[in-house]
């Protein structure tokens, strides 16, 4: 079990990617496409509002209630009965404003935002609203029971049933097809997720209760990491109307360039150990083992950022490469690729920076508190925003994803300031570690310059293979020698922590 989850999450960002793949293929970069992706961040806000909020203060609250022997089964049938139903009402009403938007006579509300296919797109997209909300706390209650994988299989049933849905309907339902995968993938998943609550003898009558102690402590902590969500996804929603002003086809080519950058191997390593760490920082505050937190946060840390900053030299060398092989067919042309190029450099750094800022965010909701991680956020994204808007007039693409990049540093900077100030902790210490991490990444640094500029003739795929897997052995290499714990398997975090 200690090795099956970092696979698996392995296994589905490679499934993921090749979803984007194949959607790229079939559809390309144009207006159509720019709207899917609209639509899909419009989703976002009110799914990123639930799903990133509700369950991750829930999962914190359980841990505590059952390190203390507390009633956490009350806890859980009264969080989710209450929730299910104000996500449902929610829901309810997003859908009838979609509605009464899509009979209006003008068929279109602030410019082309809300075109009548953009409305379309969301309101077929609406019940995700619900079910992944569902998804997401069923699988943060079987987290709490160190049962993790149910959980993280949800990106691998939802990109397995894009690409089915996208390969047999593409002809009759065009974009609509990725829409009908998502919702059977979720609606799966929930069902996969009730299967095994009752086999571990989890499952639990919801109960609604607004007004008990406990029901009031949730909805006050999560409000403001409610709101913080969504502003990512409005962020992001802000980023791609920018873009499609700068030319048709932009707003996806963001999200390509975000699919080989900031949602993938980031993303793979925060997601495959959430629960994990969730979990263990949870146990540390509850016991106040507050040096073993900060010993164990700045171990991680360095790991992380030492398996990524590998990533990040090889990316950001061979970029044109990565791109074209993995999105240069079909309807994604060498125009597309030259787009994506320049939206990939401005990503790019955003690989090592964005677990900071998601490891120093949970070390305060580890604590409860989910004021700074929210007012860290909006500081960024209010930054995110101007930079975006005055660097697309001058540098276009490039400006708007760097300034993606900038945000999520500030962001990751004042959680480390606060919580030193506020908890006295120190995520990040300094240590000779950090000059063995950085040495092991200098020497990658160097066997890639030089690689590419002595070796030009090559077949693509099986060059930048090789590349990269050299690569890891020489940072592996230079940490060992220089006895670094980066130079430890990621996979003996599951070891250390059950």
């Amino acid at each position: 079990m200690n090795i099956i989850l970092p696979v698996l999450t392995l296994f589905e960002k490679i499934v993921a990617f090749i979803k984007q793949v194949i959607i790229a293929d079939f559809f390309g970069t144009n207006q159509l496409t720019d709207e899917y992706q609209i639509a899909e961040n419009v989703i976002s806000l009110f799914r990123g509002a639930f799903s990133n909020s509700l369950p991750i203060v829930f999962l914190t609250h359980v841990v505590f209630k059952k390190a203390r022997n507390d009633n956490w089964e009350e806890y859980c049938s009264k969080v989710f009965g209450t929730s299910s139903i104000v996500v449902l009402l929610v829901m309810i009403i997003f859908v009838t404003v979609i509605c009464t938007l899509c009979i209006s006579e003008n068929g279109h509300v602030i410019g082309t935002l809300f075109s009548k296919t953009l409305l379309l797109f969301l309101l077929i997209l609406s019940p995700t609203i619900f079910l992944g909300y569902i998804s997401t706390l069923m699988g943060a209650m079987l987290e709490a029971d160190k049962i993790y994988w149910p959980a993280k299989i949800l990106s691998l049933l939802t990109s397995i049933s894009i690409i089915v849905t996208v390969i047999l309907l593409f002809e009759d339902y065009g974009l609509i097809a990725i829409f009908f995968g998502e919702i059977f993938a979720l609606s799966a998943h929930v069902l996969l997720l009730l299967y095994v609550l009752k086999r571990n003898s989890l499952l639990i009558t919801p109960k609604i209760s607004f007004y008990e102690a406990d029901q009031t402590r949730v909805w006050r902590s999560c409000i403001p990491l409610m709101i913080s969500s969504s502003v990512y996804s409005l962020n992001s929603l802000i980023d791609k109307a920018i873009a499609v002003r700068v030319i048709d086809g932009a707003a996806t080519v963001l999200q390509y360039s975000r699919a080989l950058t900031l949602e993938l191997f980031p993303t793979i390593i925060v997601t495959a150990f959430s629960g994990v760490i969730i979990r263990n920082l949870s146990e540390r505050v509850a016991k106040k083992e507050f040096a073993e937190l900060e010993r164990w946060c700045t171990e991680i840390l360095q790991l992380f950022f030492g398996f990524l900053g590998v990533v990040l030299i090889v990316s950001l060398i061979y970029s044109k490469e990565l791109i074209s092989i993995a999105f240069m067919r079909g309807a994604f042309d060498y125009n597309s690729v030259s787009l994506t190029n320049v939206a990939f450099y401005g990503y790019a750094f955003g690989i090592i920076l964005l677990p900071i800022r998601e490891i120093s965010t949970r070390v305060f909701y580890a604590f409860n508190d989910t004021k700074i991680p929210f007012i860290s956020s909006m500081i960024g994204i209010a930054v995110n925003v101007v930079l975006s808007i005055v660097l697309s007039q001058f540098v276009g693409l490039f400006g708007i994803s760097f300034s993606t990049t900038i945000s999520i540093a500030i962001s990751g900077i004042i959680n480390i300031i606060m919580l030193n100030r506020k908890y006295t902790i120190t995520i990040m210490k300094i240590s000779r570690e950090w000059f063995k991490v950085f040495m092991g990444l200098l020497a990658v640094l160097i066997l890639n310059i030089i690689i590419s500029r002595f070796i030009t003739s090559f077949n693509v795929v099986a060059f930048l293979t090789s590349v990269s897997l050299l690569s890891v052995m020489t940072y592996y290499i230079i940490t060992k020698c220089l006895n670094s714990v980066s130079s430890v398997y990621i996979f003996s975090l599951y070891k250390r922590n059950e």
